[in-house]
């Protein structure tokens, strides 16, 4: 469930520059490749995208005025914008750990 604050916006509606690109609109098939959690990092707007899955957007909600949701047509989170990363983050400081089940 989202914060009662977050506002929703339409694709068509949302602000910035738009920083993933899409497996899907790279022409590759979902069957051709293991999905992946992707992180991006756009040093010349200063915006960390993280993209959990590829999926059409059909939807975003603002969860303040640097953080953008995309959800996708089953209302699941498919990817975070964070505006002003470096501000607001640790960038240079990345670690990943997967932990087992």
């Amino acid at each position: 469930m989202l914060p009662n604050h977050a506002l929703q916006r339409t694709v068509a509606g949302r602000r910035g520059c738009n920083p993933r690109a899409s497996s899907l609109q790279t022409g590759h098939s979902r069957a051709n490749f293991i999905q992946a959690m992707k992180i991006q990092y756009f040093q010349d707007t200063d915006t960390l995208y993280i993209e959990f899955k590829p999926a059409e957007i059909v939807e975003t909600w603002d969860l303040d005025e640097n953080t953008i949701l995309d959800m996708d047509s089953q209302g699941n989170i498919a990817g975070i914008t964070v505006e002003h990363a470096s501000k607001r983050t640790d960038i240079p400081k990345f670690s990943y750990e997967l932990v087992a089940a």
